[in-house]
Parts: structure tokens; sequence; C-alpha cells
């Protein structure tokens, strides 16, 4: 039996069988991890990650390697392995460790997104600052200098940031800001609603020539990412906003302060 077994595989027709079970069984599990990649597009594009966040916090390189390997990993250990020749217990097990390979790259590479995710948009003294969920601390004296402090899981959240009235906390605050322990940005204790600083952003708004004056940018480049709103004839005012090293545009509305949205600054020439 196991004679005839071999002559059959053999043959062009036994050859042309197994190709079309491999190509059959990885085409199944590109479709299974196409799926999820789908799923996971969808959660970091507009909960985790919203647009632009997405580029500005650098997620897309991080995410982009974790759905390369998503997709090809899988679908390319199973065309290699799946054999007609294995019993079928024996291709359960092969396809169990394959999947848990898969599962757990998946794993770090998402672990690693929520980490470095957006947590807030912060009105702070002029501009806006995104602390990412890594980089939140408690910001008090007795708390160790990395412990971390929970970020919102659903999307960065619009708040506003006050200074503390008391002298001595914010001569606290300004050597914990220098000595890299953390600025007032990222502790939520300083966190006010957004409505409660509307009127200093307001009266901190500027126009497309005084702010491309203050980054030491052609006018013509802050024309270029406001385009959209000028066309609608909106009353807007721009304030610099910041993830980390990344500076882009915050468009406000000039009469009510809302945050109308954030525009990258196109890359210089």
């Amino acid at each position: 039996m196991a004679e005839l077994e071999q002559h059959f595989l053999a043959t062009p027709i036994g050859l042309t069988a197994q190709v079309k079970f491999r190509l059959r069984a990885a085409a199944i599990h590109l479709a299974i991890s196409a799926t999820i990649a789908v799923v996971l597009v969808l959660l970091v594009t507009t909960v985790w990650y919203p647009s632009p966040l997405f580029e500005l916090a650098k997620g897309r390189d991080i995410f982009l390697i974790l759905i390369s390997c998503d997709i090809t990993l899988g679908p390319v250990m199973t065309l290699i392995i799946f054999n007609m020749r294995k019993p079928r217990a024996e291709l359960m097990r092969d396809v169990a460790i394959i999947a848990t390979i898969q599962l757990a790259a998946m794993i770090y590479g998402v672990s690693t997104l929520l980490q470095a995710r957006p947590a807030y948009i912060v009105y702070n003294v002029g501009q806006f600052n995104v602390p990412l969920a890594n980089e939140m601390v408690d910001g008090k004296d007795d708390a160790k200098a990395d412990e971390a402090v929970s970020a919102p899981w659903f999307g960065p959240k619009l708040v506003g940031a006050k200074l503390p009235a008391d002298v001595e906390e914010n001569n606290r605050l300004l050597f914990s800001s220098v000595s890299g322990r953390g600025d007032v940005f990222q502790m939520p204790r300083y966190f006010v609603p957004y409505d409660e600083v509307k009127t200093q952003v307001i009266a901190r708004a500027r126009t497309a020539a005084q702010i491309a004056k203050e980054l030491h940018l052609q006018p013509s480049a802050i024309e270029s990412a406001t385009a959209a709103y000028a066309k609608k004839g909106a009353s807007f005012g721009l304030l610099p906003l910041r993830v980390r090293t990344t500076i882009a545009l915050a468009v406000v509305d000039r009469n009510t302060g809302d945050l109308l949205g954030i525009e990258p600054l196109p890359p210089a020439t």
C-alpha cells in the first residue's frame, strides 16, 4: 500500500495534487490572516491612532511590520509544511504550532502598538501636546520615576492642562520637566476639561504668517496644509501640535476654541 501511495505521488498527477493541496491550505490560511489584519487596521486607524496621529506617532511603521508578518508568516509556513502523506493528526499538530507562533508574533506587535498609542491631546500653554501611553506619569513626589499611569483605551482624549497655583509645586514641576521625569502634559492629575481652556486657545491662536515665523517655515507651507479650511471659509487659527519631536498644526475655531483638526506639515523641500 505504501509503495502504491509513493508511486501515486511520484506521478505528474500526484505532484499536481500535492501542489494544489498545499496551495489550498495556504490560501485558506491567508484568507484568515487577511481578515484578522483588516480588523486590526480598523481598530488602529479609527480607535487607537485616529488620523493623522497614525503617521505623527510613528504607528504606521510598527503596524506595517506587524501586518506584513501576520499575512506572510503563517501562510508561507503552511505552504511549506502541508503534505498529503502526513496523517491528519500530524497536520493538525503542525497547524497548531504555526498558529501559536503567528499568534505570539501578533500579540507582541499589538502590545507594542498599544504601549505607544496616543493617550491624550492636551492644550498646554499656547500649544497642543500628544503624550503617548508609555509616557504618562503620576508626577507625585513619592512616585517612582518610572511609575506609569493608565491611559484611555478608546482613542486620545481632548483635555487641557493647568499649571498649579502653588509656587513650590510649580517649581517642582519645572524641575521634573528639566530632569526628564515628566512634564505637565504627561500628568493627568493636572488635566482639566477642554472647555475650561477654550478661552486660552482662542487668545493664543496664531495666523498662518505668525505660525510660519514661529516654526521657521515658509508661509506657503502653512497655507498648503490648511487649504481645505480656507476653502470652506472657516474662521480658524493655528497652534503647534507636538508628538514627541514631530510638529504638526492644530487648527482651532477662532470663535469657539473648538479643535477643528490636526494637519501634518508638508515635508521640507
